[in-house]
């Protein structure tokens, strides 16, 4: 098992932390904003505006859950290319 570990780079175990808690981070936020999220909103924060700004409240979730993957994926490959410089200490 080790063996896989280190050839996957997590071969630490603070290494193998971030990586858990990145995983279950991503699933957490992907759950929350594509679907509680538009349901919240469609059926609590808009309910009783007419039927256009209606159409536009699930549109504008749409767009935030292709933001928030699009930061999400640049911010995660921006770690990546940096490997955290400056935070942390080998």
């Amino acid at each position: 098992m080790r063996g896989l570990l280190e050839r996957l780079g997590l071969g630490r175990r603070d290494l193998r932390a971030w990586a858990m808690y990145d995983w279950a981070n991503s699933a957490f936020q992907t759950t929350i904003i594509a679907a509680i999220f538009p349901i919240y909103f469609q059926k609590v924060a808009a309910a009783g505006l007419p039927a256009v700004l209606e159409e536009f409240a699930i549109e504008a979730s749409i767009a935030k859950v292709a933001g928030s993957e699009s930061l999400n994926y640049v911010l995660d490959e921006n770690i990546q290319i940096h490997g955290g410089n400056g935070y942390v200490h080998d």
